[in-house]
């Protein structure tokens, strides 16, 4: 029999906190849930306990393969209504799930709710994300990042979930085509909360579901970069409607000066030009792709609707350079 909510939980590095990210889960109050570990590996650590009280498959994904792909391959095993994407790096509270489902269950017009991440380890609830913001060019910064949780400590739109800790109906998902299988965990969100934007879909954030996350490593933040950077560039192309296309080319000139002025003493700045200009080397070969993916897009707003909704979200180039 189906659960309720199928809980996706890609293990794309071997930097994550599965055990206790199960174990968790494990505590969750809302017990009508199963869990797909998506991982290349043969195994997958022990959470240090019995028997866990919920369903648990293991899911190989091949060497490599993005958050997309492995998100498409497990919603397609799932019956579940509802699924959720967690990061295997995230601790959810016990009402964490439960808080999710509650929220997504006030609307029919809720395709997708986000959760409040908390930082791990910080002796005061400081948030790493609470929805998603976008600038003019496109990039993305976490809602409420680096503020005191108690500065979001109600319900309330938001443009889309983190996708460390979302949650969103199988039916929006199926209108608006599913995951990007290109997309890597840097900044898939934001392509998938605006498709479903444009199809009419909301997204509300779920105070109350809290998570304790750890960032990452501060190693692997190069190649991140050149994630997120392609990741955005993929996200515009697709969604954004054509007048705020055009304003993209300035707006990301202005930021990549803000963003340089701020690392000049952290890295060099041919490091942080090299990965900016091999994002856009690469999204010159999928231009066909994206263009094929934007016209095909389901469209139940006008680029005008379109407008006000990404303008209620909007954040300054400078504050998103500055994420």
């Amino acid at each position: 029999m189906a659960t309720r909510v199928s809980v996706i939980v890609p293990v794309i590095d071997s930097g994550t906190l599965l055990a206790e990210c199960l174990a968790a889960l494990d505590r969750q109050t809302f017990r009508d849930f199963s869990v797909i570990v998506m991982t290349a590996a043969d195994s997958i650590p022990s959470p240090g306990m019995g028997a866990l009280g919920f369903p648990l498959e293991l899911m190989k994904i091949e060497p490599g393969a993005g958050f997309g792909a492995a998100a498409n391959q497990a919603l397609q095993s799932s019956e579940s209504p509802y699924i959720a994407t967690l990061s295997a790096s995230a601790i959810p509270e016990p009402e964490w799930l439960g808080s999710l489902v509650e929220a997504l269950d006030r609307e029919y017009e809720i395709g997708s709710c986000a959760s409040q991440v908390r930082f791990e380890g910080e002796l005061n609830p400081i948030l790493y994300s609470a929805g998603i913001w976008i600038a003019r060019d496109g990039s993305s910064k976490e809602r409420g990042f680096r503020l005191a949780a108690a500065e979001y400590a109600r319900n309330s739109e938001t443009l889309c979930p983190c996708g460390c800790a979302a949650i969103h109906k199988r039916e929006m998902l199926a209108d608006v085509g599913g995951f990007d299988d290109a997309c890597t965990p840097d900044g898939e969100d934001l392509d998938l909360g605006m498709r479903a934007r444009w199809a009419g879909w909301q997204s509300w954030y779920a105070a109350k579901a809290v998570i304790r996350y750890t960032s990452p490593n501060a190693n692997s933040r190069g190649q991140a970069g050149y994630f997120r950077e392609r990741n955005r560039l993929h996200a515009v192309i697709k969604n954004l409607p054509f007048r705020d296309l055009l304003l993209v080319p300035p707006a990301e000139l202005l930021r990549y000066l803000f963003a340089a002025m701020r690392r000049r003493r952290k890295e060099s700045r041919p490091q942080l030009g090299w990965f900016v200009v091999q994002a856009h080397i690469a999204t010159i070969g999928e231009l066909p792709r994206l263009l094929r993916a934007r016209r095909s897009m389901k469209r139940r707003m006008t680029a005008e609707q379109m407008r006000h909704a990404l303008a209620r979200h909007r954040v300054s180039l400078y504050e998103s350079a500055h994420r």
